[in-house]
């Protein structure tokens, strides 16, 4: 898999996923997946694309998908603890 950045910076790639038999027999598909390291993108809008090979019926894809990255929301603030205003009990 690889990630285009925007600003054309390079392209990390993910480890190579083989895949040897069919896992979705009912769509005689393959379903994989694939972990990206978020901390290397900045926030920005990317383009994913997927290289299949089918070594077996000698074809192949390059499927692409758009990929957004947010910034992390910010932590929110905990309100200040209640203070009584009141005069102690007797």
């Amino acid at each position: 898999m690889d990630v285009v950045f925007p600003d054309a910076v390079g392209v990390p790639e993910c480890d190579l996923v083989e895949a040897t038999a069919i896992n979705i027999p009912e769509r005689g598909a393959v379903a994989f997946q694939f972990d990206v390291p978020l901390t290397q993108l900045k926030a920005g809008t990317y383009v994913c694309q997927i290289n299949v090979i089918d070594d077996a019926g000698g074809s192949f894809s390059f499927p692409r998908l758009a990929l957004m990255v947010t910034a992390p929301a910010a932590a929110p603030v905990a309100p200040p603890a209640p203070t009584s205003g009141g005069s102690p009990a007797q």
